[in-house]
């Protein structure tokens, strides 16, 4: 059974002698595709978020590099001053 529009509908419900229009299997005629859509931004964005969390991984651990050298310096030139 295929579906009817409403304005052919509405006289046919109407008219209680025609047969009336009411399924529960009602189906469109034709054919239904489906692909995948290759959107090239989406990878490069995601290529960038992952050098990004890379970058920011390096940068941490250069900065904590740097605090604990500069923590070394501190502590001998205090150990300097107090010898």
């Amino acid at each position: 059974m295929l579906p009817i529009l409403p304005n052919k509908l509405l006289p046919m419900v109407q008219n209680l002698s025609v047969a009336q229009p009411f399924s529960t299997d009602i189906y469109k005629a034709g054919a239904n595709f489906s692909i995948p859509i290759f959107v090239e931004s989406i990878y490069t964005m995601a290529d960038k978020a992952k050098a990004m969390q890379k970058s920011a991984k390096v940068k941490k651990k250069i900065n904590l590099l740097k605090n604990e050298a500069l923590m070394l310096v501190v502590m001998l030139i205090f150990s300097i001053y107090m010898s």
